[in-house]
């Protein structure tokens, strides 16, 4: 069985629609012949418009197959009913299914594979997550009810232009880690015989612009106003589970600019992996499962995380071995990430109200955090290599898609952030 938020697609149909039940009609079988011990049947119903209909019983699938000859000839009838029936019994005979599964069927299909590859360890939850959300776009472009062997193989050509349509600003990069994760999707259909072996889907080539893949790092300036908001936002709270969500943000965002972990790393980080050091530092273990390259690291922070993480304990009632850092506020489970997306969402409205987009860029993200740690230490010439190391990513990775020092524009930032590091009270370079 899968978790229910990798399997719960309901989200792509917002109507909901409920359609009346279709009453059958009464098929009287007014001509009947069968063939090869009556393996297959052609016959006319008086509903038939005295057209030929063919019938024959799938004992793999347990189903009955019928469809119209289209002809009212017997003859002819007769010629496509043989040839319908040893094509049917060869694919069934190879494995290939008949009836064809509907977009929605093979995408939990694909979604349940996966999960079971998560308990193997061979990728990560939060890649089946991602592949989720690509499908769900997968789904309200084809339909979730059509069936996959109707889908122009074709039609795919019109993905990019379709995402654009809803997504102005959506990027090339974007689109093809979606159609990527699609035609994973049908390979995994051909390979278990879930559509016919000769269906490839074929989608319009596009170049990437590397400049697509920069990432955008929170400057100085924001940063001190982001960490200024967070550090008062629980002022703000309706309730002490409130309260409670914006104080681990702000220990959240101080954190994750202090170790340059990515969210999902940091986000489901346990007790147990956390090891206060007698230099006051602290040594934190990042377990495989939760990184994106599914490879264990050990990183050792500086005091000042050490003294985040103890103020946490302090909030929270959970402090077993097992227990996460950012915790449930009633339960000893690791707290949803949309709590903490909310409490996120609460400061960047306060810093809005203030601030005018010249002033701060709300647009930026969490992850903004880490390609604000990389960059600044970027800026402080520490060693790519290093930093790739401490950040479980590769060197090519943070010269192409964090490195912000390649454009005039952003050359002048960096100047601006060597100006103002020295003022900086709530960031220290990490020790290498």
């Amino acid at each position: 069985m899968m978790t229910k938020d990798l399997t719960s697609l309901d989200n792509y149909d917002k109507t909901k629609r409920k359609f009346k039940k279709r009453i059958k009609r009464k098929q009287t079988i007014t001509e009947t012949y069968s063939f090869f011990d009556d393996a297959y049947r052609v016959y006319r119903t008086v509903l038939s418009n005295d057209k030929y209909q063919f019938y024959t019983y799938l004992k793999v699938e347990k189903k009955s197959f019928r469809k119209s000859l289209q002809t009212t000839d017997l003859k002819t009838a007769k010629k496509l009913a043989e040839e319908l029936f040893f094509d049917i019994r060869s694919r069934s005979s190879g494995g290939e299914k008949i009836f064809s599964l509907t977009a929605r069927e093979l995408v939990e299909k694909f979604l349940e594979y996966q999960q079971k590859r998560v308990k193997r360890e061979l990728v990560s939850a939060n890649t089946v997550r991602n592949k989720r959300t690509h499908l769900q776009h997968y789904l309200r472009f084809v339909s979730a009810t059509q069936k996959i062997s109707n889908i122009d193989a074709n039609k795919f050509e019109e993905y990019l232009e379709y995402r654009r349509s809803r997504v102005k600003d959506i990027n090339n990069t974007t689109v093809l880690n979606e159609l990527t994760t699609i035609k994973s999707m049908y390979e995994f259909a051909r390979e278990n015989k879930l559509i016919s072996r000769d269906y490839y889907i074929k989608y319009e080539q596009f170049k990437i612009d590397k400049r697509e893949e920069s990432r955008s790092a929170y400057t100085i300036n924001e940063y001190e106003k982001l960490i200024s908001f967070s550090r008062n936002i629980h002022k703000h709270a309706k309730s002490d589970e409130d309260r409670y969500y914006c104080h681990l943000i702000h220990y959240f965002i101080l954190i994750m600019s202090n170790t340059g972990m990515r969210f999902s790393e940091l986000h489901q980080l346990k007790l147990k992996n956390i090891k206060s050091l007698q230099s006051n530092n602290v040594q934190i273990k990042i377990d495989k499962i939760t990184t994106k390259v599914r490879r264990e690291r050990i990183i050792v922070a500086n005091e000042k995380v050490d003294d985040y993480i103890k103020r946490i304990k302090k909030l929270t009632n959970f402090n077993s071995k097992e227990s996460y850092l950012f915790s449930n506020y009633s339960k000893d489970v690791l707290c949803h990430k949309s709590m903490l997306y909310r409490a996120y969402g609460k400061v960047i409205e306060r810093v809005a109200s203030k601030y005018s987009d010249d002033e701060f860029d709300t647009t930026k993200t969490l992850y903004c955090l880490r390609h604000m740690f990389i960059t600044m230490h970027l800026v402080k010439q520490v060693n790519a290599y290093d930093i790739a190391r401490f950040c479980g990513t590769s060197l090519q990775q943070v010269q192409m898609t964090y490195d912000a020092m390649s454009t005039e524009v952003s050359s002048k930032q960096i100047l601006n952030m060597q100006k103002s590091v020295k003022s900086l009270k709530e960031f220290e370079f990490t020790n290498f």
